[in-house]
């Protein structure tokens, strides 16, 4: 087992960056551990390292705790983007996004306001009905309030794991019921990228990509569920 105290390094802030690399060294492994089929108690062992060296950075109480490693202390939120594209906060991942709107190039960056709003109940009326074969990552709710026709929030787990705090759908650019179910589909791919970037090559190039690149790719299955479905996408 590894001392996971600062007797590691002389020196306070370097030997908090070690254990921060340490530890993002030990989710990876776990993760490879895991995928590759190891027993258990291994890793289960490099599990409870994991929490040692997480509840060690965290008595550490200092701000330099939250550098970019891929790592949260405390379930903290991903970083959203603001209106100019650029990353806020502390991890660059997350997703603030501006629905399909049928153009097939709406980008986080150009964020506007949707003309007409929905309700709750038009939402769950949606999953219920037109999208009751897909399994939602995560039940959207109606804020008015959002600056885009929807926005997803996600958060990583102390174990690394991804996990969607939020999905909020904003005023609608088109009074449509299309509309309403690209922005929300919209959102589902949003949160399985988030989710799905930890294991996957392809979905973690699209979680940190440009938002032209992962809208372009949304865009793209969206219009190929809405063929399939036999929805007319150009109502969107």
């Amino acid at each position: 087992m590894f001392n996971v105290q600062c007797a590691m390094c002389n020196d306070e802030t370097e030997g908090v960056v070690k254990l921060e690399k340490l530890l993002k060294k030990c989710i990876d492994i776990f993760f490879d551990m895991s995928e590759k089929g190891y027993p258990k108690d291994l890793t289960d062992g490099v599990l409870r390292l994991i929490i040692d060296l997480r509840n060690d950075l965290e008595k550490q109480k200092k701000p330099y705790i939250k550098r970019v490693t891929g790592y949260v202390c405390k379930g903290e939120d991903y970083s959203t983007r603001d209106e100019h594209g650029r990353f806020t906060g502390s991890v660059p991942h997350g997703s603030e996004s501006s629905s399909g709107g049928g153009s097939g190039d709406n980008t986080r960056n150009k964020l506007v306001r949707g003309k007409y709003p929905v309700s709750n109940d038009q939402i769950n009326s949606i999953i219920e009905n037109e999208l009751s074969g897909v399994k939602m990552s995560f039940t959207p709710v109606y804020n008015g309030r959002i600056a885009s026709a929807g926005k997803t929030v996600g958060t990583i787990l102390p174990t690394g794991r991804i996990k969607i705090k939020s999905m909020e759908i904003g005023k609608q650019y088109s009074d449509t019921k299309e509309a309403l179910i690209d922005t929300i589909v919209h959102e589902e791919l949003e949160a399985r990228i988030m989710v799905r970037s930890r294991y996957s090559t392809k979905f973690s190039k699209l979680n940190t990509a440009s938002d032209s690149v992962r809208h372009k790719y949304i865009n793209r299955v969206i219009k190929k569920y809405f063929k399939m479905k036999g929805w007319d996408y150009g109502l969107v």
